[in-house]
């Protein structure tokens, strides 16, 4: 008789191999991105500014606002908001946010929308680059990490 009370330990071999695939399903499960997944190295140095948390927060609240975008004159407004906040913080050499600014980027430049959106996207990714270094990009770039 085992500790259990089972004459064979069936009960705690059991319990064993329920944990065992819970263990394993747990590890196999990728963990879920949040919001900023990769913290640029460069952003260290500004993380305990609080100039640099105000934009940071910013930003974040920007990027909330961009699933309520529904029309191209919205899409329109957002890069501009995008556009001045960027512009209002020219001693930061980051971008806060950098995989949901590639994912709205991306989305202003769908096909459907007009010129002025894709326009408009560009003028924002051209600030983007004047923003970070070149260094920084094909750093990334060769990671595989996304600026």
């Amino acid at each position: 008789m085992d500790l259990d009370g089972d004459r064979d330990g069936t009960a705690a071999a059991k319990r064993r191999v329920r944990c065992g695939r819970a263990c394993i399903r747990r590890a196999l499960t990728p963990p879920i991105p949040s919001r900023r997944c990769y913290v640029c190295p460069t952003a260290a140095p500004y993380r305990t500014d609080a100039r640099y948390q105000r934009f940071v927060a910013t930003t974040d609240k920007l990027l909330a606002s961009f699933d309520q975008v529904a029309e191209w004159p919205d899409y329109i407004a957002f890069l501009g908001r995008l556009a001045k906040l960027l512009q209002a913080h020219p001693q930061f050499p980051v971008v806060p946010g950098t995989v949901t600014v590639a994912r709205c980027l991306a989305q202003c430049l769908l096909p459907g929308l007009p010129a002025g959106v894709h326009l408009k996207a560009l003028e924002v990714y051209a600030l983007i680059f004047e923003r970070i270094s070149v260094r920084l990009v094909c750093r990334g770039v060769r990671r595989g990490r996304k600026y």
